[in-house]
């Protein structure tokens, strides 16, 4: 009885965390997410799956593959589950693979690094920049998705080029690597396919208006307490696996919605206006340096109030700047953060010069491409 009760812990404290984030009108949503996907993630990497992907990808043979193949899972993660729980079981994936001599631990990082920010273009809910901003433009699911597709997929093959580039010659096989075990528990593969079901069931109420986070919300709530039940992880690991700086980020954004509303009144309204090549250049550059010095999160909140009732083009140019050119700064970006931190504390330190030294080549890169898809098909 007292495990059924621990286990039902995480819907109590995430259900007390809705009533009191109330007060936060359009950030409430990103609260939730901030507070309700890491615990998915570790949940997932404590009952197996992080092995079962290490051990997936290291089969596909020598560094080369191995980090591309890498980099696109970690794209699909971030578009399915939103890009912090890419982050969180990212990073020990890769150091894994780079204890395997499959690309070096800066390399893996890296993977970790670009692929969770990319891929969270795509869905509104893949970024809680995205979710924030889409919400307060006016712009539904399928209109964001129907725009954000192509220049997704440019960004990805910009960016997945200069990785397959930057360990050219490098193909030779390292040594045999065991085959991947299916995760055997019940509590593994229950805790996947609840995963699994929440981001099918986000993207359905997307498409349908419904409210994404409730899926979210839910489903890490389910997987929280199964692993809790399976004593796969505790209440002080969920705990202390919250992103304490994100959340520290999203309540001072809450309360610098006022000055940055005061701000946005300075520049053009873009409700309802018809937007040119350059004023999409100009936006997505105003969403990359805002997000590259203050971080997304800050980016998106005057993002918020800016676009309001702007064509969904504009809006998708700007969250190019939130999440693409925002790479350059180990700061410009959560997931960013999220996956520094963790190398971090796992042996594996990220210098900032390192970063700032070749971050800004991928940056530029996705951003580049995204932009010029965008002002093709726009």
């Amino acid at each position: 009885m007292n495990r059924v009760v621990v286990a039902l812990g995480p819907a109590a404290a995430i259900a007390l965390l809705a009533v009191l984030a109330e007060p936060l009108g359009p950030l409430r949503g990103t609260l939730l997410l901030v507070v309700a996907l890491p615990p998915l993630a570790q949940t997932l990497a404590a009952l197996g799956w992080t092995e079962v992907l290490a051990r997936r990808l290291a089969a596909l043979g020598g560094p080369r593959p191995v980090l591309l193949g890498a980099y696109l899972a970690w794209l699909a993660v971030s578009a399915l589950l939103g890009l912090d729980a890419a982050a969180v079981l990212a990073v020990p994936v890769g150091l894994s693979l780079a204890r395997r001599g499959l690309a070096s631990t800066a390399e893996q990082v890296d993977a970790a690094i670009y692929g969770s920010n990319v891929g969270s273009l795509l869905f509104p809910f893949s970024n809680l920049t995205n979710l924030l901003v889409v919400a307060a433009s006016g712009v539904s699911f399928a209109s964001f998705v129907a725009a954000a597709a192509v220049p997704q997929l440019a960004a990805t093959l910009a960016v997945g080029g200069l990785l397959w580039w930057r360990l050219r010659g490098r193909s030779v096989a390292s040594s045999r690597v065991p085959e991947a075990p299916p995760v055997t528990t019940f509590a593994g593969l229950l805790a996947g396919g609840v995963a699994l079901l929440a981001a099918m069931a986000a993207l359905a109420l997307g498409f349908a208006g419904g409210d994404v986070v409730l899926a979210f919300v839910v489903g890490s709530s389910v997987v929280a307490g199964i692993g809790l039940l399976a004593g796969g992880t505790s209440v002080r690991q969920l705990a202390t696996g919250l992103p304490l700086s994100a959340i520290g980020i999203v309540l001072v954004a809450a309360l610098l919605r006022g000055p940055a509303a005061h701000v946005a009144g300075l520049l053009p309204s873009l409700a309802g206006a018809s937007i040119g090549p350059l004023g999409l250049l100009g936006i997505a550059l105003v969403g990359g340096l805002l997000a590259s010095v203050a971080n997304n999160l800050p980016a998106a909140l005057f993002g918020s109030v800016w676009l309001v009732g702007a064509p969904v083009h504009a809006v998708v140019a700007y969250l190019v700047g939130t999440n693409l050119l925002a790479v350059s700064t180990p700061h410009g970006s959560v997931a960013t953060m999220l996956c520094r931190s963790l190398a971090n504390r796992n042996g594996a330190p990220q210098p900032i010069r390192v970063h700032l030294a070749s971050a800004w080549r991928y940056a530029g890169a996705a951003s580049t491409a995204a932009c010029i898809v965008l002002l093709l098909v726009g």
